[in-house]
């Protein structure tokens, strides 16, 4: 969990996680991090909730899942990099609202659209310092 600063409109808690993801190429990162921000009532059912999925595949190129709830309401923006990753992902929104709906999820927003993905900042660090992903080492 990490500690946020005691300013107006920071997260009341954020969770950051990096998962290692190995391929025939190598070691790539999902990063996930989780936000909880109070909301402007101060109570619980009105908190908002920030999810932001990052990750870089060798298919897709990168990609990035911001994922917002507040009360019943959904949100959710995608972005690639690559034009072509991102006309596949606006290519089935509508298959993503629908398998949502039918979970009783309600959706007020889905869009994508193409531009830069911030990389996993930590992951960078950690893969610049070692190459092993656990230390076996006595």
């Amino acid at each position: 969990m990490l500690k946020e600063p005691d300013t107006p409109g920071a997260p009341i808690a954020s969770w950051l996680i990096d998962l290692p993801i190995k391929d025939k190429q190598g070691i790539d990162f999902i990063q996930l991090q989780i936000d909880q921000f109070a909301g402007q009532k101060g109570q619980e059912e009105d908190e908002i909730w920030n999810v932001q999925l990052r990750l870089d595949t060798q298919n897709l190129g990168p990609l990035q899942a911001t994922v917002t709830m507040h009360a019943d309401d959904v949100k959710i923006v995608l972005r690639a990099e690559r034009p072509e990753s991102a006309a596949l992902l606006e290519a089935h929104i509508a298959w993503l609202h629908e398998a949502l709906s039918k979970l009783g999820i309600t959706v007020s927003h889905v869009s994508c659209s193409c531009g830069e993905v911030a990389k996993p900042t930590l992951a960078e660090q950690y893969l610049a310092e070692t190459t092993n992903l656990v230390d076996v080492s006595v």
